[in-house]
């Protein structure tokens, strides 16, 4: 019996991730988050604003899109409901970053067609988990925007 098991899918993709907000420091920021896995992800492109995200998605075809709430001309509200309703669909599941993480925030963004909402000053672990969760098909919150949502923050 062989005590080495190989996973027959092959090694585990990297997450191609687009970097959306409109402060630079910002999308250092996350591109460093991610960084601390790079086993795990391949940063695909920064956007400086919703509509350069737009772009970059439709072209670029990321599987993650991190993107801030709140960017000048398309929010990152509106750039998750544009992924949702484009045609054709696209591989790219939207995940919001936020300092603000009230109900009706969150609500909106689940509407909208965002698969996650996490709070910007969330570990580079947990980011790395929503980044992870989100890649995965899955839905994530971290545990601070959870925390605000339930208490109207």
């Amino acid at each position: 019996m062989n005590e080495l098991m190989e996973d027959p899918a092959g090694p585990a993709r990297r997450l191609r991730v687009l970097i959306a907000d409109d402060h630079p420091a910002m999308r250092r920021a996350m591109r460093n988050a991610l960084a601390t896995q790079p086993s795990r992800f391949d940063v695909a492109g920064e956007a400086g604003n919703g509509e350069q995200a737009t772009a970059l998605i439709a072209r670029l075809l990321p599987d993650v899109a991190l993107v801030d709430l709140r960017m000048p001309g398309l929010d990152g509200i509106e750039v998750a409901a544009w992924v949702a309703r484009h045609v054709p669909p696209l591989p790219t599941r939207v995940l919001l970053l936020s300092a603000f993480h009230d109900d009706p925030l969150v609500l909106r963004a689940l509407r909208a067609g965002a698969a996650g909402y996490a709070d910007k000053g969330t570990s580079h672990a947990e980011l790395c988990e929503a980044v992870s969760a989100v890649g995965a098909g899955k839905f994530a919150f971290t545990a601070r925007t959870l925390g605000g949502a339930g208490q109207g923050r």
